[in-house]
């Protein structure tokens, strides 16, 4: 760019010093030329800022972790000049591990469009941010270079990808078959009778505000609650512990991933087999996902692939607290930590007669001897423990979990 310019500066002092020293006006000519190209160059990329229309996209929009997603960006002109020479800066699902964006020249013709696509290869569940980071526009003689600033370009210019935790196989379910052992409070419409009232009671906490009882809630001047007829399975709570932990980079990306997995196979199995089934999150506080049926499995797949694991509460304090007061017949516990405070109180609620189950998630080489020994503890206390790493297969593991 620079070696032009310095050739067009020199061609026009040139022919000026020549018209001054010899008074040919042919000289003049060359002069009008080059003025001339720089007012069509400043036309081109003033057309362009106008005229060019940008959007991306991704195909699927929701992926599985492990899929190939294709990433789109069509630059449409629409316009009646030529879009001459345009270099596309853009960031895929890969730039959020190695940090490299992509960049891809394009020419575009009058009322024509250019596609853009990126082949990417989901291997991580989260959210990723698409984006066109840089957009710049040479004219058709190489005069003029422009890079505008991104909010004044038309149309899309950035994307998030959601990519979903992968949802393994799992065979029988002894959380599942298991008969029902009396009447279960649930909050699943799946479960219930809703056309026959058994009670109406005073709120309480974690009730739905759907099954409320409106006028004689304003006649008692106290919030009332509806429950129905119906007898459910057994309820199974999950607990997914979204605290905080030393990995970084790609081995905490896979310790993450392989949890969610966990917690999504799990729930998916258990509620096929029309099991009412409670997932929740462990972050700063319990963060209650409701039953599929109400909320979509798609949208529990949604919320496992966005979850941080930035909280700082524990299974041991929140989760346990909790579980002590519930009537849950069967307790999942996912977690990628485990101590001696947690194998007695596991143990604790195991000696009270309900199912539970423990998955330790640990990286690769993280099995030790007094981890062993403790799962080996708590297993003979009546809980079922499983440990497993990143790259193992999991779906045998959690068939024997569940």
């Amino acid at each position: 760019m620079a070696g032009r310019w310095a050739c067009h500066v020199l061609v026009f002092i040139g022919c000026m010093l020549a018209v001054m020293y010899t008074g040919d006006p042919a000289f003049i000519i060359p002069v009008f030329i080059q003025l001339g190209m720089f007012i069509f160059a400043a036309l081109d990329i003033v057309h362009a800022l106008f005229f060019l229309h940008i959007r991306i996209s991704a195909d699927p929009p929701f992926p599985e972790k492990g899929e190939r997603a294709n990433l789109t960006v069509e630059l449409h002109n629409r316009g009646f000049f030529p879009c001459s020479f345009i270099k596309v800066w853009y960031t895929t699902v890969e730039t959020s591990l190695t940090g490299v964006t992509h960049m891809t020249p394009v020419i575009i013709l009058p009322r024509r469009r250019a596609l853009i696509e990126s082949d990417m290869n989901c291997r991580y569940r989260g959210e990723y941010h698409l984006n066109i980071i840089k957009l710049e526009i040479r004219d058709i003689f190489g005069m003029l270079r422009w890079s505008p600033k991104l909010r004044r370009l038309r149309g899309k210019l950035s994307l998030t990808l959601v990519v979903h935790p992968r949802v393994l196989r799992i065979g029988g379910s002894s959380h599942a078959e298991s008969p029902a052992e009396g009447p279960v409070d649930i909050r699943n419409p799946m479960f219930e009778d809703t056309t026959s009232i058994a009670q109406v009671r005073a709120w309480r906490p974690g009730d739905p505000l759907k099954r409320a009882h409106w006028k004689l809630s304003a006649r008692l001047r106290e919030l009332q609650i509806r429950e129905f007829d119906g007898v459910a399975l057994s309820e199974t709570s999950i607990y997914l512990d979204a605290s905080a932990h030393s990995l970084e980079g790609e081995e905490g990306a896979a310790l993450e991933d392989l949890m969610t997995e966990c917690a999504a196979s799990m729930y998916k199995r258990l509620s096929t087999y029309r099991h009412a089934v409670a997932l929740r999150f462990i972050t700063e506080d319990i963060d209650v996902i409701p039953p599929s049926l109400e909320f979509g499995f798609e949208g529990i797949l949604h919320a496992l692939a966005t979850l941080k694991f930035t909280g700082r509460g524990t299974l041991y304090n929140s989760a346990l607290a909790e579980a002590a007061g519930m009537a849950h017949s069967g307790l999942i516990f996912i977690t990628h930590s485990f101590d001696d405070r947690m194998s007695w109180a596991l143990s604790s609620l195991a000696r009270t007669g309900r199912r539970v189950a423990l998955i330790v998630v640990l990286p690769p080489g993280g099995r030790t001897r007094e981890l062993t020994l403790s799962l080996s503890a708590i297993t003979n206390a009546g809980v079922t423990a499983v440990a497993l790493s990143p790259g193992e297969d999991a779906a045998p593991m959690l068939e024997v979990a569940v």
